[in-house]
């Protein structure tokens, strides 16, 4: 490959085009990925009341809860230790682990998006510098065709798992299921008659739009990968055999 004689003018043509931006939809769906983190918390609080005048009085203890949620999204680290319940908020507290793991949907995404990014770049050099060997060796337009049907595959399992994997992180991470499992939050502790009562409250429910926004790039990329294959399969001998 003589990297001195170059043709520009693939980037021009449907083939070259859509490599340009299949490189950069790659980068998108892998980085709002790789690159997310949020916050989700809950506050819990102890409030007495005077049954005989009804009189409820300010919450006289109020505790934060926080839960980090970030890529490759493994929770078995996690562990929130809030009290018992009001009548014992100033002894032992409760230990309570997550064991959840969403990471193999995500690193599988994210590895399809990482892959994409190189073999775009990839087809993009050969292209641009290799193209006399492109249009004179039919393999390497069999060997691109089959790579980019290999990559439309991978980007239709890789979103669809990860669309799933968003909306399990997303409810799973929510403030109501974790505390839905902490003694404090239950009803023998928040229950109308409690006095004191214990109260459970969101206090964050995340930010999820970087996050959104990575599976439109991933559903995005289906399209594109899928698209390329028709222009890629119009340089092979099988097209040429057609016509």
């Amino acid at each position: 490959m003589d990297i001195t004689q170059y043709n520009t003018r693939v980037i021009q043509e449907p083939r070259g085009m859509i490599r340009v931006i299949t490189l950069v939809f790659a980068i998108l769906a892998f980085a709002t990925t790789s690159g997310f983190d949020t916050i989700t918390s809950f506050t819990t609080s102890c409030t007495r009341f005077n049954k005989t005048s009804g009189i409820t009085y300010s919450p006289y203890f109020k505790e934060k809860f926080s839960f980090s949620v970030e890529y490759p999204f493994k929770f078995e680290d996690q562990v929130l230790k809030p009290y018992m319940n009001c009548q014992n908020e100033t002894a032992t507290r409760e230990k309570q682990p997550y064991p959840m793991d969403f990471s193999s949907s995500a690193q599988f995404y994210v590895a399809t998006g990482v892959l994409s990014f190189l073999y775009s770049t990839a087809a993009l050099v050969l292209y641009i510098f290799g193209s006399h060997h492109y249009e004179t060796n039919p393999l390497l337009a069999v060997i691109d065709l089959a790579a980019t049907g290999v990559l439309t595959i991978f980007w239709l399992a890789g979103a669809s798992a990860w669309a799933a994997g968003v909306s399990d992180v997303r409810y799973y991470t929510s403030p109501s299921y974790l505390w839905s499992h902490l003694e404090f939050c239950k009803s023998a502790n928040t229950a109308e008659t409690a006095n004191p009562r214990g109260e459970c409250y969101e206090s964050n429910p995340g930010k999820w739009t970087s996050l959104n926004i990575s599976l439109i790039f991933g559903f995005a990329n289906i399209f594109l990968w899928a698209a390329s294959m028709w222009f890629v399969f119009k340089e092979t001998q099988f097209h040429r055999k057609q016509m």
